[in-house]
């Protein structure tokens, strides 16, 4: 398996756990609730695809709650860093076939299903950022030089 995919759904998992604590600590924000139940749900569409699944039925704008987002959330980044370090080097240029949310097939490399993975967990907790700023409080630093320092000791 790639260090470098091993280390960023390591990375992906962690920052959105800095972000659900954050969550609980502060009072209901409901955009960022949904944002954080978006980050789960396209990680288990994606994953389902990535594994032959029909994921047709598998929204991707669940309507959770904070523990229910949190738990998605969760659940999803335990499957995929599971998923991610059984890949052999081979797999990571093999084509996933699957449908999108309109019904259209496509094949694409894994490793550029898991890229897309990791940078749309960054977009979206850049967007639950703004939206916990805009309510008053302070976001939490979820870059992955922050990670490293905190999580691989490197300083």
């Amino acid at each position: 398996m790639s260090q470098t995919f091993s280390d960023g759904f390591q990375y992906d998992r962690w920052a959105d756990r800095q972000w659900c604590e954050r969550l609980r600590e502060l009072p209901s924000l409901p955009n960022a609730t949904s944002l954080l139940a978006h980050l789960g749900a396209t990680k288990q569409v994606w994953l389902g695809r990535l594994q032959g699944e029909d994921t047709s039925g598998l929204a991707i704008w669940p309507d959770d709650s904070l523990d229910g987002a949190v738990d998605r959330v969760e659940t999803a980044g335990t499957a995929m860093q599971k998923y991610v370090a059984a890949l052999t080097p081979a797999d990571l240029g093999r084509d996933a076939r699957y449908q999108n949310s309109s019904g259209v097939t496509f094949d694409t490399p894994v490793r550029d299903i898991l890229m897309h993975v990791l940078t749309h967990g960054h977009y979206h907790r850049g967007q639950i950022a703004q939206h916990v700023r805009a309510a008053g409080h302070d976001p939490v630093w979820t870059d992955y030089i922050a990670f490293s320092r905190q999580e691989k000791k490197i300083r």
